[in-house]
C-alpha cells in the first residue's frame, strides 16, 4: 500500500523522533484510490487495519497508537504517568507527552491544527490538538511547561512543528468565538481579521506560533508545513466541507 505522509520540514532531520500525518487517501495493493480515513471513533477491522498501514509507512511500530478522546481542552497527559495500554476511551485531553521509546502517540483532525512538540536534547515528544478552543486556552504553551516541569526541557531547545490544519486564509467565526482570545491574548488583531459584520478570519496557526514564541520558543525553531485542509480539500479531510474523515498526526520516540 502506497500512504505519502505529510512530514514538517525541520522535524525530520531528527533521527530519533519519526513523526507524520495522514493523507485523505492512499493506493492500495492492487492500485486503486481508496480514503484513508482513521476516524477514531470507528473500530472496525478494516480501519485499524488501516491505522497501522500507516504506522508501518512511516517506519513507527505497527501496535495501535495510545490516543485521546479528544475534548476541545487543555489537558495534557504524560503517557509514563499511566498504564501504557490505555487509549481514547478513557483518556480525555487534548495533548500527550512522552519520552518512552517505541510508543505511538497521536492526535485525529481534520481543520484542527496537529502540532509536534519535540525536545532533541531529552528525546521527548508531545502532540497536540489545537482547535480554536484549545489554542484559545493556550494549549501549546501549557504543554511545553508540562514538559519543563515534568523532565526539565529549556524553551530554547524545543522544536515545534504544524501539520495540516485551516488556514487563515478560509477559517471564518463569529466574532463571539474571539472573546475567548481576548481573556488570554494581548494583541488578538494580530491573528484575526474582520472581515465583514459580526465576522472575522481567523489564523489559528499564527495564533500558536505566538503562544509559542511568548512561552519562550525560538522563532527559527517552527516550522510549518504550509497546508490548509480547507484549500487541500481533495487530499486533505476538512470538518469545515462536511468530510466525516479524520488524519492522524503520530510521532514516535526512537531508542
Amino acid at each position: 500500500m502506497q500512504i505519502d505522509a505529510v512530514k514538517i520540514p525541520g522535524l525530520m532531520k531528527f533521527k530519533k523522533m519519526v513523526h507524520g500525518t495522514s493523507p485523505r487517501f492512499c493506493i492500495t495493493e492492487d492500485k486503486k484510490k481508496e480514503e484513508l480515513n482513521l476516524n477514531p471513533k470507528s473500530d472496525s477491522r478494516h480501519r485499524n487495519n488501516l491505522r497501522k498501514k500507516f504506522l508501518l509507512s512511516l517506519g513507527t511500530l505497527e501496535r495501535e497508537p495510545i490516543f485521546l478522546n479528544q475534548v476541545h481542552g487543555d489537558q495534557i497527559f504524560c503517557i509514563d504517568e499511566m498504564d501504557l495500554s490505555l487509549t481514547g476511551e478513557v483518556l480525555m485531553g487534548d495533548a500527550l507527552i512522552s519520552n518512552v521509546p517505541n510508543i505511538n502517540i497521536a492526535v485525529f483532525t481534520a481543520d484542527c491544527l496537529p502540532v509536534i512538540m519535540y525536545d532533541p536534547h531529552l528525546n521527548i515528544v508531545g502532540v497536540i490538538h489545537a482547535g480554536r478552543k484549545g489554542t484559545s486556552l493556550k494549549i501549546v504553551s501549557k504543554t511545553l511547561q508540562r514538559m519543563i516541569q515534568k523532565y526539565g526541557s529549556v524553551p530554547k531547545n524545543i522544536m515545534l512543528g504544524f501539520g495540516p490544519g485551516i488556514g487563515g486564509c478560509c477559517y471564518e467565526v463569529g466574532d463571539e468565538c474571539l472573546e475567548s482570545f481576548r481573556d488570554s491574548y494581548l494583541q488578538v488583531e494580530r491573528f484575526t481579521f474582520p472581515k465583514k459584520k459580526g465576522k472575522s478570519m481567523l489564523d489559528l496557526k499564527l495564533a500558536n506560533r505566538l503562544d509559542a514564541l511568548g512561552a519562550g520558543i525560538l522563532d527559527k525553531n517552527i516550522f510549518d508545513c504550509q497546508i490548509c485542509t480547507v484549500c487541500s480539500n481533495n487530499l486533505f479531510f476538512s470538518y469545515r466541507k462536511m468530510d466525516a474523515g479524520r488524519m492522524m498526526t503520530v510521532a514516535m520516540l526512537l531508542p
